[in-house]
């Protein structure tokens, strides 16, 4: 993997709204360009948002066939994906409808039925977050799994339900393969806002609705506020120093599409408390994505973060190359000693034979172990020496 960079981020995101803000003109994108954003893209599940973007660019037929072919696809099954997720939405609504339950869609879910998401798979769906009221959880959760063929996603998991501090179930399976989270509250209850929501912050799910469903979903307001507390209090990602640029990317798309209806006053009163991180909220979506903030883009505190949060990232980059490159000279090691190999030509081995078949291997390891080093190929000797004498282990 690449090491993550500002510069690389600040691309991927003017590149993912540059056909939507008249100050970003969409800048020319090399083939080795968009392969390069799509690896940063794909870390973040963001590679469905920048397929759509490259889609909707008015160059895009100059790009390789490759490239198109793989931006189209990949739009194509966000789409089909977040149908899916849809389909699955209106199904769990009428479940509950029918036991008298009214649920609120929250995050994506909501917006599988608004106009925030356009085309339908601007984002890759995660799954369903729904809230029903506190005493149906565990029963509704219950029932879906014995009568209705829904899973739990981790079979061996342990959940406490008289812990006050989930807010939401074990995470669901639908017999479709949706994952499904079902809410007593909004947030975690480490996060002060939404602890309980009433009447002035919902409003109707107009689709369902029409449907004779029904269904709510918060208010733009409440909405953005919803975002903003989720990723950067309840997940503790401010705190923690966590860039999830899906998270800020969702902020956008809601401040794109309600723009004026977003009460900001009121986001500021509410986060009176939280000054830093909405600061932060807005110093991404300003200098990142182009909205018209006044945030200072030298804030000490800002840059802390984001300079923490990118080399957080480059870590677990490099802890998961090192695992990968671990597991593949594992792998090289069973298969040298793997009794397919090591018996070869012995149809029916005798014990004798497999005991001095596997005394020769084990005499070897010392000469043979300086050649499964990871640096063996940065010096031309080794590389050499392995090849001539060792090429069993190298080259299986």
């Amino acid at each position: 993997m690449r090491q993550v960079s500002e510069q690389r981020i600040s691309k991927l995101t003017h590149a993912l709204v540059g056909m939507d803000s008249p100050s970003l003109s969409p800048c020319k994108l090399s083939d080795e360009e968009v392969l390069d954003l799509y690896e940063l893209a794909n870390r973040f599940w963001m590679g469905a948002s920048f397929a759509n973007a490259l889609i909707a660019r008015s160059d895009f037929a100059d790009f390789s066939p490759e490239i198109i072919a793989y931006s189209k696809d990949l739009s194509s099954a966000a789409q089909k994906r977040n149908q899916l997720h849809k389909e699955q939405a209106i199904e769990l609504v009428k479940f509950l409808n029918d036991r008298e339950i009214e649920p609120l869609l929250i995050k994506g879910s909501a917006e599988l039925f608004s106009s925030v998401d356009n085309p339908q798979g601007q984002r890759w769906m995660m799954d369903l977050d729904i809230v029903i009221p506190e005493d149906q959880v565990k029963p509704i959760w219950t029932e879906l799994v014995d009568d209705l063929g829904y899973k739990p996603l981790y079979e061996d998991i342990i959940f406490d339900w008289k812990d006050p501090v989930w807010h939401h179930g074990p995470i669901l399976i639908s017999p479709s393969g949706v994952s499904i989270e079902l809410h007593r509250s909004i947030t975690s209850y480490n996060n002060l806002f939404f602890k309980s929501v009433n009447s002035d912050h919902i409003e109707p799910v107009k689709e369902l609705f029409e449907q004779g469903l029904k269904a709510h979903q918060l208010d733009p307001t409440n909405k953005l506020i919803l975002s903003i507390s989720h990723d950067l209090i309840s997940h503790e990602h401010f705190k923690n120093k966590i860039w999830d640029i899906r998270y800020s990317y969702n902020m956008y798309l809601l401040c794109k599409s309600y723009g004026e209806k977003i009460d900001w006053q009121t986001i500021d009163l509410i986060f009176d408390k939280y000054g830093d991180e909405l600061e932060a909220a807005k110093a991404i979506l300003s200098l990142y994505f182009d909205l018209p903030f006044a945030v200072d883009s030298k804030n000490i505190l800002f840059k802390q973060f984001v300079d923490s949060a990118i080399q957080k990232c480059n870590r677990s980059s490099t802890e998961v190359a090192d695992q990968a490159l671990g597991y593949a000279y594992s792998q090289k090691i069973f298969n040298y000693f793997s009794p397919k190999r090591v018996l070869a030509g012995l149809d029916q081995p005798r014990i004798s034979q497999v005991f001095i078949r596997y005394f020769i291997k084990l005499i070897e390891i010392p000469k043979k172990l300086p050649f499964l080093s990871p640096k063996y190929r940065t010096t031309k000797v080794l590389r050499s020496a392995a090849k001539k004498y060792h090429p069993e282990m190298l080259d299986k």
